[in-house]
């Protein structure tokens, strides 16, 4: 089992008194988020972590000098989506897996939850937040198109993943992603497949997120599975809200 942290997004929801700071090295009670994740991934022997970076990725690398992490840059990571940046760590893309988001703080319960599921395809949603920061107007620009950003909602049904979307009305949903996932080495093979497939055919333009790739799986007859958060200690960093409320949860 190895990781893959994507880190390479700007943040464009936080306060801009930490915009100069990516969001995996925010501070939360004297660790940084990335800090937070390495810490739990360790405790269940995963060793093999990699980070994808792009804004002020060279702070990244110094921050994390000689700790063992693999590095890869996304170049284009004010223009491109998280599926580009997955790729960018493609000779990665092999075995087991668990993927994360660079901005969600946790411990290591909750990805020891992960890993006793055997499922292919399993991805972490939280049943219990309220859906919040719906009516805020903030997007990101994706190649030249202003794209709408929000909570991933899931529709589940018998702990199966039905639909996710960032555009689906709150009240449709019953859970939220909360960028955490595991795919085992043969749900990885489709991804890399597919994935590939999109950037060659540029139909990557489609598929801002994993999310979209999540629902072409379930749209093709593959199942998506999903762990609750029930009880475990996290928080998912996309405003300065989330931020405070972190800083108050892990003291």
């Amino acid at each position: 089992m190895k990781a893959i942290i994507l880190a390479a997004g700007v943040g464009k929801r936080m306060d801009n008194s930490i915009k100069s700071t990516p969001k995996c090295l925010i501070k939360i009670c004297k660790k940084t988020i990335i800090e937070y994740q390495i810490e739990a991934l360790k405790d269940n022997e995963i060793n093999d972590i990699s980070i994808v970076i792009g804004y002020y990725a060279d702070k990244v690398r110094i921050e994390f000098k000689n700790k063992g992490l693999k590095f890869y840059l996304n170049k284009d990571y004010e223009n491109t989506g998280m599926l580009e940046s997955l790729f960018c760590a493609k000779k990665e893309l092999n075995g087991d897996i668990i993927l994360l988001y660079g901005d969600v703080v946790f411990k290591a319960d909750l990805i020891k939850r992960l890993l006793e599921d055997k499922n292919d395809f399993c991805i972490v949603v939280d049943r219990e937040k309220e859906i919040l920061h719906e009516a805020e107007e903030t997007f990101e620009r994706y190649y030249g198109k202003k794209i709408k950003k929000g909570s991933t909602k899931v529709i589940i049904v018998d702990g199966q993943v039905k639909k996710i979307s960032k555009n689906m009305p709150p009240e449709e949903a019953n859970a939220e992603y909360v960028g955490i996932s595991k795919l085992s080495k043969k749900a990885i093979e489709i991804f890399y497949k597919k994935i590939k497939e999109l950037i060659v055919t540029g139909e990557i333009k489609k598929y801002p997120s994993p999310s979209h790739l999540f629902n072409w799986l379930i749209n093709n007859g593959i199942n998506i599975r999903v762990i609750y958060t029930d009880g475990l200690l996290y928080e998912e960093i996309d405003y300065i809200e989330d931020l405070e409320s972190a800083k108050l949860k892990f003291t």
